[in-house]
């Protein structure tokens, strides 16, 4: 079926835009390409878009929101943590702090396109009348929003503290050249927990 057919091309395209997304956070931050500086978030805006594509596809082929199993999980969580990533880094200034939330949405990502023949089985056979609830589609989405928007906000804080110790202890290595300043790690940190608790609330 054509639907089977582009859902099979977005399973291999998103982890391999995952990948290069990574690649790219890192010349960013090592390097400071310009290049890279440039294609950071329009490149991450791809990414996000097509990992959303995939997954509105998924729940219309399976009719249901694709969070029946743990690879479908980690698949939503991985387009969260991209998703709230992009959403906060977008009031931030133009240094990179994807180096480690960008690879972790990466492996669960593939880690969910790998298990993806296997996890997601027919869109002809039964369907879990709990996965179709309105109710319960909303209470997984915000928890996984929430989830996600907490770790965003865990790694900025471990940023912040790194940063703010190594100016205390006056060693300015690399971090210190690539991090953003300490009043924008600390808006990134504060964004995300209010974010992340919002959504648990819910």
């Amino acid at each position: 079926e054509p639907m089977n057919y582009f859902l099979d091309i977005l399973n291999v395209l998103v982890p391999m835009l995952y990948a290069i997304a990574v690649a790219n956070s890192i010349a960013h931050f090592v390097s400071q390409s310009e290049f890279a500086r440039k294609a950071d978030r329009p490149l991450l805006a791809v990414t996000v878009g097509a990992h959303l594509l995939m997954l509105v596809l998924t729940a219309v082929e399976l009719r249901r929101c694709p969070m029946g199993g743990v690879f479908e999980a980690m698949g939503l969580m991985a387009f969260a943590l991209a998703a709230v990533f992009f959403a906060i880094s977008l009031r931030s200034g133009t240094r990179p702090t994807g180096i480690l939330i960008l690879p972790i949405a990466f492996l669960l990502e593939l880690f969910a396109a790998a298990a993806q023949p296997a996890d997601v089985g027919p869109a002809d056979g039964p369907v879990n009348e709990a996965l179709t609830s309105l109710w319960f589609n909303i209470h997984v989405l915000a928890a996984v929003l929430g989830f996600a928007a907490l770790a965003v906000s865990f790694v900025h804080g471990v940023f912040y503290l790194y940063l703010y110790r190594q100016i205390k202890s006056h060693r300015f290595g690399l971090f210190f050249r690539r991090l953003p300043p300490l009043a924008e790690l600390k808006r990134m940190t504060e964004t995300g927990s209010i974010v992340g608790w919002a959504c648990l609330f819910i």
